[in-house]
């Protein structure tokens, strides 16, 4: 038996409650290790050394590296103590605690090592928002996807409908025109919509705002937003705003006032900046190595940009000097083609913890997002920054907007997160607050801070698996697999899943044009445990490569082929059960399982024999519904 492998943490994803009196609890065990059986020993704290419930682990799926055996213990006494008993098929017995794996166990003194949940406070339980479990969200880019008002001033347009947009341009999509095409929406199944920024801002994306209250007049005007919200919500359907918090456009007034006044400005510690007034630097490294540029990005995921994130310097000439992808690779609307200064370019240079002399590499002296000297960053250590965007949060609710996607949340301090979410939880308890973490989450899903991230992850396997064709189909369950257990079960239920949005290459790009595997993947979205995202004209289908070309005008004298496909798909995804979810290979096939304690349903990719009712039917994938 492999001890190393064994590992279990109180109070995390693997220790938790589902509800004031169950608690789930998960232990990792090394793949393929032979057990005649895994249990626990439990009882209250208080009463463990007299006596214990015993109780029966199952196995419930393994990645690359880790068996998960699962257990839920049920009692009216809210206080855990437990201890892992796994037991050979030798009949040989080890005993697992706060110290480790031993051959007996010192029930007496047990005191010292079992584990324990001390207490199930109701306010510490993660709860499944009321209505995110049965979402399915329809992304907009309001530029791209429909033009309602045909009377606004449209000198800001620089492309007809017809052609195809770049980073700067402007096609005039608003507001009336999502509003005038909700029935189209409702009728592919979708019952939320994900709208990217809409509020002022000089960019086609909105996401550099200048005024985070007032509807950008290119999209429409204040009340055009208020009828949209009043039409989704009269449909039954709920809305979701982008909210970027993390930085702001260099002519939001609180900037401009820094800029005038430095030092002396009300508004100068609301920012970062390295001196007595925010400057910009004339030249940059890129213009003298342009090989160094984002432009020649080969990793579409890094986001390291020409950052500074340490004190201390290196000379542009040192070894610890590498060129890196920039992180406008991931939000190229942000890039310097959207600069106002077309000299202010970074190069995106990085070193082991220090970068080069700011008349190198850098060129502005504050805080910026990625490379981008025109959204300079806010200080959200600075509680006068946080009391000020937790109350536009607070605003965006009180209009009826039912839920937030924080933009660039990783570089955003967890105080804000945690005094977002308890502000938000106080005033609209069924709000839904999603996180824009590319990377490892799990900080931010403890029930303080989202309720759910942009399932980056997930997304990724699909495309490795459906479109790319990287993985087998044991490799794509293995993944699956290490995914899910990372969370607790309700958060996986208010994960946004996705594949592809308008910070990625369109799916079917990545799929070489190949429709079918678009549908067997959207079948996988559907079928997974959390809310499926489908970005606007995925029906078409829209195609394109990263940014701007996923961000195409939506083709309204185009018949859509995959319509009824989603509304099928949705109508589906209502008869699946609650419970768990996880992937695992049978036959050969890449299986996903949805299940409780009284049905299953298994969604097959590939061509075998099946048993049970099916449920749904595309080419050679089948939605089987079994008895458990």
């Amino acid at each position: 038996m492999n001890k190393y492998a064994i590992q279990h943490i109180p109070d995390s994803e693997y220790a938790y409650p589902l509800n004031e009196n169950t608690l789930r609890l998960v232990l990792k065990t090394e793949r393929g290790e032979k057990f005649k059986e895994v249990s626990v020993l439990w009882n209250n704290k208080y009463d463990f050394a007299k006596r214990r419930n015993f109780t029966r682990m199952r196995l419930l799926c393994h990645d690359a590296m880790y068996d998960y055996h699962v257990c839920d213990l049920t009692s009216g006494d809210a206080r855990f103590a437990y201890i892992f008993l796994l037991t050979l098929p030798s009949d040989e017995e080890y005993y697992f605690s706060e110290e480790g794996l031993t051959g007996e166990y010192d029930f007496k003194h047990g005191y010292y090592t079992f584990f324990q949940f001390p207490f199930i406070n109701a306010a510490d339980v993660i709860t499944t928002n009321p209505w995110a479990k049965d979402a399915v969200v329809y992304q907009i880019f309001i530029d791209r996807f429909c033009r309602g008002d045909s009377e606004k001033d449209d000198t800001y347009i620089t492309k007809s409908w017809e052609q195809v947009p770049g980073s700067k341009d402007f096609a005039g999509g608003d507001l009336k025109g999502v509003t005038e095409k909700l029935d189209t929406i409702q009728d592919m199944g979708f019952n939320t919509l994900y709208l990217t920024p809409i509020f002022r801002s000089p960019s086609n994306h909105k996401y550099n705002v200048a005024d985070y209250t007032k509807v950008d007049p290119m999209f429409g005007a204040d009340e055009d937003l208020y009828d949209l919200i009043r039409a989704t919500h009269a449909r039954g359907m709920r809305v979701i705003l982008d909210a970027v918090f993390n930085h702001c456009d260099e002519s939001n007034p609180l900037f401009a006032d820094v800029k005038e006044k430095g030092r002396a400005s009300e508004f100068y510690d609301w920012f970062i900046v390295h001196g007595d007034f925010p400057e910009k630097y004339a030249s940059s490294a890129s213009s003298r190595h342009p090989e160094r540029s984002e432009a020649q990005s080969k990793d579409p995921e890094d986001e390291s940009g020409g950052l500074r994130t340490s004190g201390c310097f290196a000379d542009a000439t040192s070894p610890l000097v590498t060129p890196t992808p920039s992180a406008s690779s991931r939000h190229p609307e942000r890039s310097e083609a959207q600069s106002k200064d077309p000299e202010d370019e970074s190069g995106g240079l990085r070193t082991s913890g220090c970068f080069a002399p700011l008349n190198m590499t850098q060129f502005c002296n504050y805080e910026i997002f990625a490379d981008c000297p025109y959204m300079p960053k806010w200080n959200t250590s600075n509680p006068k920054v946080r009391e000020y965007l937790i109350h536009i949060a607070l605003t965006y609710l009180s209009w009826g907007v039912d839920g937030l996607r924080l933009d660039v949340a990783d570089e955003v301090s967890h105080t804000l997160w945690r005094e977002l979410k308890a502000a938000v939880r106080d005033k609209y308890p069924h709000a839904l607050l999603i996180g824009e973490v590319w990377h490892e989450n799990g900080m931010y899903l403890g029930g303080d801070e989202f309720d759910g991230v942009m399932n980056y992850k997930l997304q990724k396997v699909f495309a490795d698996y459906f479109a790319g064709g990287l993985l087998t189909a044991q490799e794509a369950a293995d993944k699956i697999n290490r995914v899910i257990m990372c969370h607790r079960r309700q958060t996986n239920e208010m994960m946004l899943n996705f594949l592809d949005n308008h910070d990625t290459p369109r799916f079917l790009r990545l799929c070489g044009e190949n429709e079918e595997n678009l549908r067997a993947a959207l079948v996988a979205l559907y079928f997974s445990m959390g809310m499926p995202c489908v970005l606007y004209g995925t029906e078409l289908p829209l195609t394109g490569d990263g940014d701007p070309d996923c961000r195409r005008t939506y083709d309204w004298a185009k018949k859509p082929r995959h319509a009824l496909f989603l509304r099928e798909l949705a109508r589906t995804r209502k008869s699946l059960p609650d419970g768990e979810f996880y992937a695992k290979l049978e036959h050969g096939c890449l299986v996903l399982v949805r299940e409780n304690e009284t049905e299953r349903v298994k969604a097959y990719f590939g061509r075998t024999k099946t048993r049970g009712d099916v449920i749904f039917e595309y080419e050679n994938i089948r939605l089987v519904k079994e008895s458990v």
